[in-house]
């Protein structure tokens, strides 16, 4: 394995050392215990600001069954993008506007991605260098840097792609871990990449300096095709346009966290002297790729941009302070103990959710977090009715669900045509519901107060073959849009 236990550190406490190949990985100084899930060791912790990420692990569950037969798939899905960007490079890049979750929109997506990582590393040599990639997903991105000869260290957020990445790529170092608190004492890789991975980020300054923190001096950082928008002055400015772009986004509805960063996030932890040249491929209405320098105009022009963007740079020796997390605030062997079904995983995370998120329903305000959740941006405040998609979720402490007589749930004249079935949990139990195609009414208030705790999530979704799968790209149908009033 490339990286040894001295090039490992505590995030408690900073010591280095950590074996992570014992049965038990406990920092020296600290006595932290770091746990396994599935095999992987996980060198971070969870905090309650993770929790739209938590959500997003929750939303993921989907099983390798044939991990050879994916490495087939990825093998064939190279060669197919490897034609299509050579086209791609003498085209006029003409461009067709695909249905927002699609599977057209996702292919369109992995040609930029993977087109911009060409572009940035046609003049690397990878050839025994030692590379971390940063939020590494299932491994895409990471086999194609051993094809290329480099010894990689894989990281991510989510303990489900760990597990699944260390099968399906094994020849890489699978580590579970926090993008702003990396594991990884200071100058450790030669590379670091980080491949549309910095959008899922909830700091992404914070992980820019972490990634350039763990590279040696000389070395590259590649941050490969995320999307940005222009610079912010207010987060609120980030919240509002990702609202309305992902308002129709079914993986976003369903519990995936995208995000779009603004430039001035983006390029504030990277200094001039690092030489950073921007690749962009897409920008405005232009697909084309477009190089772009550190100069005055460049940046100016790129502030008051959006559209998908890249950046190599070199490491200038400087490093930061290595962060520290100061407690576990989420337990993570417990956490990993319900990883694998949504709804147990959620009714797990309710201690540790924002306050706001309780008793809020009708929601006069939409918020990520709401999103996340299956609700769409409210259109109309003059009534009580609120519009979600596929499935939603409603928290409520105990005192508040105690007070509802019944939930009334509609479904789009397009969906009673089929017909479709509505279920409902709550706390993780079904409640059964009455009515005819269109309407449904959940009623709460009937034997089942054994189920309710100080906190609540009342889940409400379209019955199929879908519910309780987790994520899954489709693009956009009204058919599975329902609309939901609580009466007291």
């Amino acid at each position: 394995m490339p990286l040894k236990a001295d090039k490992l550190r505590c995030i408690f406490c900073n010591t280095a050392g950590l074996d992570a190949f014992a049965v038990h990985t406990v920092c020296g100084n600290c006595g932290h215990e770091y746990v396994e899930f599935n095999r992987t060791k996980f060198l971070g912790s969870f905090s309650a600001d993770d929790s739209l990420g938590l959500f997003e692990v929750a939303s993921k569950i989907s099983a390798i069954t044939d991990p050879e037969q994916v490495r087939k798939n990825r093998r064939n899905a190279e060669e197919k993008l490897r034609e299509e960007f050579a086209a791609f490079r003498i085209s006029t890049s003409e461009h067709v506007n695909h249905g927002v979750g699609s599977a057209e929109m996702a292919k369109s997506s992995r040609l930029r991605e993977w087109a911009a990582f060409e572009l940035l590393a046609e003049d690397l040599d990878f050839s025994g260098k030692l590379c971390l990639d940063n939020g590494a997903g299932l491994g895409g991105d990471s086999a194609r840097l051993i094809e290329r000869g480099a010894e990689v260290v894989c990281l991510d957020f989510n303990p489900i792609s760990v597990s699944h990445g260390a099968i399906i790529v094994p020849e890489a170092q699978w580590f579970g871990g926090n993008s702003t608190c990396l594991p990884f004492v200071d100058n450790t890789f030669d590379f670091t990449v980080a491949n549309a991975a910095l959008h899922h980020m909830n700091d992404v300054p914070a992980a820019i300096n972490e990634m350039i923190r763990v590279t040696k001096p000389g070395g590259q950082i590649l941050l490969v095709s995320d999307p940005f928008m222009r610079s912010v002055k207010h987060p609120d400015e980030k919240l509002k346009s990702e609202l309305v772009i992902f308002d129709k986004h079914p993986m976003v509805l369903n519990g995936v966290n995208e995000g779009i960063i603004p430039f001035n996030d983006y390029i504030s932890a990277i200094r001039a002297e690092q030489s950073p040249f921007f690749l962009t491929m897409r920008i405005g209405k232009n697909f084309k790729p477009t190089y772009w320098s550190n100069s005055d105009q460049d940046i100016a022009l790129l502030q008051a941009s959006s559209g998908n963007i890249s950046t190599k740079f070199k490491v200038d020796g400087g490093v930061s302070d290595s962060p520290l997390r100061e407690r576990e605030e989420i337990p993570t062997a417990a956490f990993f103990r319900v990883l694998g079904n949504p709804r147990e995983t959620v009714n797990f995370l309710l201690p540790f959710l924002p306050e706001a998120e309780f008793d809020c329903f009708p929601f006069e305000a939409q918020s990520k977090f709401r999103l996340m959740n299956g609700w769409h941006t409210v259109q109309d405040y003059t009534n009580d009715w609120r519009s979600g998609y596929n499935r939603v979720r409603l928290f409520f402490s105990r005192e508040s669900i105690l007070e509802i007589r019944e939930i009334l749930v509609l479904l789009t004249p397009e969906a009673a045509a089929v017909p479709l079935s509505i279920y409902c949990f709550v706390n993780g139990q079904p409640i059964s519901s009455t009515g005819s195609s269109a309407e449904h009414v959940v009623n709460l208030a009937l034997d089942r107060t054994d189920l309710f705790g100080a906190r609540n999530v009342v889940e409400i979704g379209i019955d199929d073959d879908k519910a309780n799968k987790g994520a899954i790209w489709g693009e956009y149908d009204k058919k599975r849009t329902i609309s939901v009033r609580v009466r007291r």
